[in-house]
């Protein structure tokens, strides 16, 4: 498994896919299972050759860079069961398993997305759908997951 460095991300195909996602989460601060769900979803149906990348941008805009992918991703609040990054980009990987928008809640790929959307990163894709937002948002400080962080949202 590859860790997917920056510059595997810098490319059209990984901003469309982004850019995809962001519109499709647009309301996200209304309903934060729903966004994931949809997170989820549009994630699992992007195209293959896309789909890994995709996930690596989003995980590197929370701030998660490779070095963290086979610890549990944590996020705020009790009622989410973490899961590692490295589980979630095996069951992207393992097309038979990802059954396109056929993903249950309690996959590792579900359950990182929901970590995702409490840890803020829906609010960063809008400026990361563009290629020089998203080498920007990539260059940029990350979010530091060891310190305590309240809520991106009310």
């Amino acid at each position: 498994m590859t860790d997917y460095p920056i510059e595997t991300l810098l490319t059209p195909d990984v901003v469309e896919a982004l850019a995809h996602l962001a519109a499709m989460t647009r309301g996200w601060r209304r309903d934060e299972e729903r966004a994931a769900a949809t997170l989820t979803i549009n994630l699992t149906t992007t195209p293959f050759d896309v789909r890994e990348r995709a996930l690596a941008a989003l995980l590197r805009l929370a701030g998660v860079g490779p070095e963290r992918w086979n610890a549990p991703l944590a996020a705020p609040g009790r009622d989410i069961v973490p899961a590692r990054p490295r589980d979630a980009f095996l069951q992207l990987i393992d097309r038979e398993r990802t059954y396109l928008s056929n993903v249950p809640v309690e996959t590792p790929i579900a359950r990182v997305c929901r970590a995702l959307v409490r840890l803020g990163v829906l609010s960063r894709l809008p400026t990361a759908a563009t290629l020089d937002g998203l080498a920007e948002a990539l260059s940029g400080p990350g979010a530091n997951l060891d310190a305590s962080m309240s809520r991106p949202y009310k």
